[in-house]
Parts: structure tokens; sequence; C-alpha cells
């Protein structure tokens, strides 16, 4: 015959499995932007660039909220296509 303490140990590991996946349920639907639009200066279709002059490819979700909040900002082709890279201006 087992133990009531393994019984136990087993009912409150079930019971807290069952706790925890509304909370795994719920932050999968939640959506944050994960970059500082003030950090961009320069944007394009294939990432963009931090006034530090470092490239950052887009996150998902990232390049069309950008788009839509900062339409005069981005540049609908990739940073590739001009000679300097997409970095018009020194910060």
């Amino acid at each position: 015959m087992r133990s009531p303490t393994l019984r136990i140990l087993f009912a409150a590991a079930i019971a807290g499995t069952a706790l925890a996946a509304p909370a795994v349920a719920s932050a999968r639907t939640n959506f944050a932007v994960s970059f500082n639009v003030g950090d961009v200066a320069f944007a394009y279709r294939d990432g963009w660039w931090d006034r530090h002059h470092h490239f950052h490819h887009w996150r998902r979700h990232e390049r069309s909220w950008y788009e839509v909040h900062y339409r005069t900002q981005y540049h609908d082709w990739d940073h590739s296509r001009d000679r300097d890279g997409g970095w018009h201006h020194p910060y």
C-alpha cells in the first residue's frame, strides 16, 4: 500500500499544474512593443538603426506597429538598398 504522503504530493502536483495553465495561456495573449521608439534613428522594412549606429532586425510585430505609428519615419525598403546601408546622418 502506498503512503498517504505520496498521494498528497501527487495530488498537489496535479493541482499546481492545473492552476498554472491559465496564467501561461493569458501571458501569450498580451503584446508589448519590445524596443524604445526613441532609440530608432532610421527604420526600414528589414530592421532599424539605433542612435548608436547598431542595426537591429525587427522582432515579431514590431515592424507593423512602427510602420503604423511612425509612418513618416519608416522607409518601405531594405536598409541595404542604399550605399551607406541606410545610415544617412551621424548621431
